[in-house]
């Protein structure tokens, strides 16, 4: 089998993984982005949902290896996406179906019952804000300023026709006439994809997160500080490594044309690290979790606290947030980790549109890059 379908692989299945981990880094209280009362969190029913969904990952994962096995023999490179495509589809299917099974037991058992409820929030930004990755912004634009005088160097050197697009198997299968765009076309990608990160780290500061019914201030305020800290370390670790890709990979084609392997190399040194810096940050956020569950249970323990309320309703299949009494544009995520819009507000229906266009198009584009790549 190519190396190349390897690879691809190897990162499927590292995915894979990663979406199987999905419940352990969401919030206790939410077991596949069902909101059940703390009481509640022992029920028998609750493991199994999780068990089930796991399994259904499994099962998606092994057949969509096959496919990929397949369409890597029968098809030409681009179609092997197609497999991580179907992936994602079978993921929030099996999603969809898990959560059901608790959706069905507490509404027959009618969990909140006589459980006192009360919405939790932070109403003002909080007043030791979380850092921005400031150093790691830097050292992302020290590495592209590297390679943009590197280009700038060798320019003069450069050949009068550039490869501008490679296949799967690291060769180049265009080229174009040497220009600024064709040769540092690129670095100003990666520019523009850095830039756009570190301005989602401010974004990171400002969005709400929901704090932990019946736990004192300074406690949820110590909580909401670790998670917004936390999510700006992965995104300026994400920022540094992308910078390095790119900065990498251009100035490996300009020095290094022949020497395809070594440029793969490189490039799947960088992914390793990318997956590395989210297994880290995963490992780090279910630290967090289990932090939230612990902190619940102590409070418990010393005197009654009150519950979140069952917001359901507004989780359309778990994944769609409508709310229009609420006045949030961004909300956390049901499951996982991160945020999403409220499509009860105008701007997040526009925001849903316009990423459900680009989506759309990638697909798009890598379905006519595969036609006519074979």
């Amino acid at each position: 089998m190519r190396a190349d379908v390897i690879a691809i692989a190897v990162v499927f299945t590292f995915i894979a993984i990663l979406v199987g981990a999905l419940p352990a880094v969401t919030r206790p209280t939410l077991p596949l982005g069902v909101s059940v009362p703390a009481e509640r969190l022992d029920e028998p029913v609750i493991r199994r949902a999780i068990r089930r969904y796991r399994v259904m990952i499994a099962i998606a994962w092994l057949l969509c290896m096959v496919l990929l096995a397949v369409l890597a023999v029968t098809a030409s490179p681009a179609w092997v996406l197609l497999a991580v495509f179907l992936f994602i589809v079978a993921q929030l299917a099996a999603y969809v179906i898990a959560r059901r099974m608790i959706i069905r037991a507490k509404r027959d058992g009618d969990w909140y019952a006589g459980v006192p409820v009360r919405i939790a929030g932070s109403v003002s930004v909080p007043a030791e804000p979380a850092p921005v990755p400031v150093g790691w912004a830097v050292a992302s634009a020290v590495l592209l300023a590297c390679g943009y005088i590197a280009g700038i160097l060798l320019y003069p050197t450069l050949p009068a026709t550039v490869p501008t697009h490679w296949g799967i198997s690291g060769q180049p299968d265009r080229w174009a006439d040497k220009s600024v765009w064709s040769v540092f076309g690129p670095l100003f990608i990666g520019t523009v994809v850095v830039a756009l990160l570190f301005a989602l780290s401010f974004l990171g500061r400002r969005v709400p997160i929901r704090a932990l019914p019946g736990v004192d201030a300074a406690t949820n305020v110590r909580r909401d500080h670790a998670m917004r800290a936390a999510m700006s370390a992965l995104i300026g670790r994400v920022m540094f490594l992308i910078a390095l890709s790119f900065s990498w990979t251009t100035l490996a084609l300009w020095l290094l044309p022949d020497v395809a392997g070594l440029r793969a190399g490189g490039t799947v040194a960088i992914v390793v690290l990318i997956l590395l810096v989210v297994v880290l940050f995963v490992l780090r956020w279910r630290s967090l979790m289990r932090g939230d569950a612990a902190t619940v249970a102590a409070e418990r323990a010393v005197h009654a606290t009150v519950d979140a309320p069952d917001d359901d309703r507004f989780w359309k299949a778990g994944i769609l947030y409508l709310n229009r009494d609420d006045p949030a544009l961004f909300v956390q995520r049901r499951f996982g980790v991160g945020w999403t819009v409220n499509l009860g507000r105008p701007a997040g229906v526009v925001i849903t549109v316009l990423v459900g266009l680009l989506i759309v198009g990638l697909v798009g584009f890598v379905l006519v890059q595969a036609v006519n790549g074979g």
